[in-house]
């Protein structure tokens, strides 16, 4: 036995044979290092191993990129290596050193050039609130995956797939593949519009170890996460990882507080021909939320207006009929102010992932990968609406929001080494069954009980009186792909791919006037041509040219979100009339880029253009108020995105390390929108919510056991308005760490004391803007609640220790 395993390393060795989740590729990094890289230590691995290079001339899968097993762990960052395929950004724990332990997966990539990230608080626990946009698409337009499982639509409580943010625990991340343009053909997605993350969980460790990290800070905040290693279960047996995670806080403003449990358990068992890794994810999270915001509210009641509990006696007064009219405060009667701020908001949700994946070898030359996961999703989404009286008597009634899916998925992968060429192909087929409706309960009269809470027990004070969008679907998607990427020289590298997509979903609303119907998207030809030069030692350049096409998103009726479904559509005749000559979104994207390492200072750059065509969206008109939303749903025939980013990396001392990056980017629509016969003139627009500029920088200070930080992002002002008449306001986040490692002495383990501060110039941010969609023009946008703060400052104080 061991002399065939030992036969298949040396095999892997010479042929560089990456096993990675949903497909099988070579590696994609180049054995050469700089020579001043050559003298330093390897970055923080995800493995144990001793990392090992690529031979000499032999092909990087365009797909590769950074997605590696265990066998060939994430070992090096991308400032190390040249890269073959280079139109990917591999990140590692080192390139997060300023993010707060215990964030969520999104917030890893805060400083990621192209991207725009935002959230309420520092750890992202408010997971209505945390949004991403990379180079102009937002994060349910992106394919994400997440330990080889294909993720879909993360939007917050979407009905197609699982958020990000629901899964695993993100110490024990071991790397993210971020894409510099568009997506591999071998990204299992059916949402891909022009990009995709891959993220990956470390693998188990070969020897029993475990870490403690206990984390206390502002607004209560005690975070406590513990990991633990099996290491390698007698001779032949498995090694497992156990994961477990505690994040509580409190309310930065107003009462109320945020709470989430995660666990993940991760085990590999070696094979004589591969291995199977086995993961399960499990989570909850109960979590009181913050109003959303308008202009109205900002300039009228402050910056510091919230929902008015536990005082539920003003609330309840304020709603009344008989005081609609009274004078409220601030310029507003009571009516208006019961109708921009309610009495609580909160939501509680429960998420597992599973699966189980064969890496295995058939021979010298080919190789494969299967996997099998399941998800589900059960969420309640809760807001006091104050325009929809109870039938105890009171004012107002409590609106619950029920979205639940369950996914079903299977992907087979296989690669073979021929020559010059390295032929990859996959399949992939997921079925989703996905739920949703709106419930109204009763909350009781002052004085004869308490209000309900917005974790549970809706039911106290009798069954739901009203519902609406009562909706189920069943969506099934497919996708093959094929790829040939060839070795035309040793320093000149093409791939060629292509793949299908196929998605159905059928379904809708079960009574009232939901509307139903049929919606799909087939086709069977969307090509990936790429190229990469090495054209010197230290600098290269690569072309990319794809095109994507997406599935139809699912979304019940009224609701209105960053991106548009047919079915939130106000009845069945509006989702006819939108629906009549649909046609699925299609993209192309056209990227070109480089790496050049000029000694002391390292280069990359991109500059890309997009090509969108049938871009759904959603108008939002909030005439009937947050809890009654309406909106316009239709197609622009034509958008485009134009933009570019550059990063440099700077050693000003061996002691000091800074990163610089910039991103422009400018979403256009082309065609103005036509919905119900009239004319929206948006040509020559913005898209909403994206910033044209970001600026990120990183400062990093490393000496003997100490470490400090200091991080600033910056996202110039957002157009706020489809007509582009309203803008959110600057963001600028700085955020600072200091961290020593004290060593103990004997067999004491080393102690790591670690200090964090969020938004360390204390300035009041808008953070995540169209929560709730986008209005049209100022008039509809001056008083819609769409937009969420970012917390004041918080320092966080941490410790660690590994043994």
């Amino acid at each position: 036995m061991q002399v065939l395993v030992n036969k298949m390393s040396r095999i892997m060795q010479q042929y560089g044979v990456f096993l990675i989740a949903g497909c099988v590729i070579s590696p994609s990094f180049s054995e050469a290092k700089t020579k001043e890289d050559s003298t330093k230590t390897p970055i923080s691995t995800a493995s144990d191993r001793k990392p090992r290079a690529t031979p000499r001339g032999k092909s990087a899968g365009k797909s590769a990129s950074y997605e590696s097993r265990k066998d060939e762990a994430i070992n090096v960052s991308a400032g190390r290596y040249l890269l073959k395929d280079p139109n990917r950004r591999l990140m590692t724990p080192k390139d997060w050193k300023l993010v707060m332990p215990g964030s969520n997966p999104l917030y890893m990539l805060q400083y990621t050039e192209g991207a725009s990230l935002s959230g309420t608080d520092p750890f992202g626990v408010d997971m209505t609130t945390a949004g991403l946009y990379l180079r102009g698409f937002h994060m349910n337009e992106l394919g994400v995956t997440y330990e080889g499982i294909p993720l879909n639509d993360i939007g917050w409580g979407g009905l197609t797939g699982t958020n990000v943010l629901k899964i695993g625990i993100a110490q024990d991340l071991g790397g993210i593949s971020v894409s510099t343009g568009s997506g591999s053909v071998s990204t299992f997605s059916a949402s891909d519009n022009g990009g995709d993350l891959h993220y990956f969980v470390r693998n188990p460790k070969d020897k029993a170890g475990a870490s403690i990290w206990q984390s206390y800070g502002s607004n209560q905040t005690i975070q406590t996460t513990i990991s633990a290693d099996t290491g390698q279960i007698g001779h032949h047996g498995p090694k497992m990882l156990v994961g477990f995670q505690r994040n509580y806080s409190q309310k930065y403003m107003a009462y109320g507080d945020q709470q989430a449990l995660r666990g993940h358990f991760k085990a590999v068992q070696d094979v004589s021909w591969g291995d199977f890794t086995a993961y399960f994810s499990g989570s909850t999270a109960k979590v009181t939320e913050y109003n959303d915001q308008s202009f109205q509210i900002n300039d009228q009641l402050g910056w510091r207006a919230d929902y008015f509990a536990p005082n539920y006696a003003y609330a309840y007064n304020i709603s009344l009929p008989e005081n609609a009219t009274k004078d409220c405060g601030n310029g507003f009667s009571c009516k208006e102010l019961a109708g921009l701020v309610s009495y609580n908001s909160g939501h509680s949700s429960q998420d597992l992932v599973g699966s189980l994946a064969h890496d295995f070898r058939i021979s010298k030359i080919l190789s494969g990968r299967a996997s099998f996961y399941m998800t589900h999703s059960d969420t309640h989404e809760v807001l006091t609406d104050s325009g929809t009286p109870s039938l105890t008597g009171a004012p107002f009634s409590e609106q619950v929001w029920h979205p639940q899916n369950q996914r079903l998925g299977g992907t087979l992968s296989l690669r073979a080494k021929l020559g010059h060429h390295t032929v990859s192909g996959g399949f992939w087929q997921e079925h989703t069954d996905s739920r949703a409706l709106t419930s109204w309960y009763n909350e009781p009269r002052l004085g004869t009980g308490a209000p309900l809470s917005v974790f549970g027990n809706f039911s106290q004070y009798g069954p739901a009186f009203q519902t609406q969008a009562n909706s189920r679907w069943s969506t099934w998607e497919r996708q093959l792909y094929l790829q040939d990427d060839i070795t035309l020289s040793p320093n000149l590298h093409a791939g060629v791919g292509f793949k299908t997509l196929e998605t159905s979903t059928s379904g809708g609303g079960l009574e009232g006037d939901a509307p139903r119907g049929t919606l799909s998207t087939r086709n069977y030809f969307l090509p990936h041509l790429s190229a990469s030069w090495q054209w010197h030692k230290g600098h290269d350049v690569f072309v990319d040219i794809a095109n994507n096409e997406s599935g139809y998103r699912v979304s019940p009726q009224g609701q209105i979100g960053y991106s548009a479904s047919a079915w939130t559509a106000g009845d069945q005749a509006a989702f006819d009339a939108a629906t009549r000559n649909i046609k699925p979104e299609n993209n192309w994207n056209f990227i070109i880029g480089g790496h050049d390492n000029l000694g002391w200072v390292r280069l990359s750059w991109d500059a890309y253009y997009d090509l969108i065509s049938n871009r759904l969206l959603s108008v939002a008109d909030d005439d009937g108020g947050l809890n009654s939303l309406t909106n316009t749903v239709a197609a622009v025939p034509h958008s485009h995105i134009i933009g570019g980013d550059v990063a440099i990396n700077l050693p000003i001392t061996r002691r000091f390390m800074l990163r610089q990056t910039l991103g422009v980017s400018k979403f256009t629509y082309d065609n103005d929108l036509f919905a119900d016969g009239e004319v929206f003139p948006i040509k020559g627009s913005a898209q909403p919510g994206y910033p044209p500029i970001t600026l990120s920088t990183m400062l990093i200070y490393s000496h003997n056991g100490t470490e400090a930080g200091v991080g600033s992002t910056f996202y110039s002002r957002r157009p706020f308005s489809y007509q582009n008449d309203m803008y959110a306001y600057a963001y600028w986040m700085t955020n600072l760490y200091l961290q020593h490692t004290f060593k103990l002495g004997g067999k004491m383990p080393p102690v790591t004391a670690r200090f964090d501060v969020y938004n360390l110039l204390n300035r009041k941010l808008m953070g995540t803007i169209g929560t709730n969609g986008f209005p049209f023009n100022r008039d509809k946008g001056y008083s819609f609640g769409t937009m969420q703060r970012q917390a004041p400052r918080q320092a966080m104080f941490t410790l660690g220790v590994s043994f």
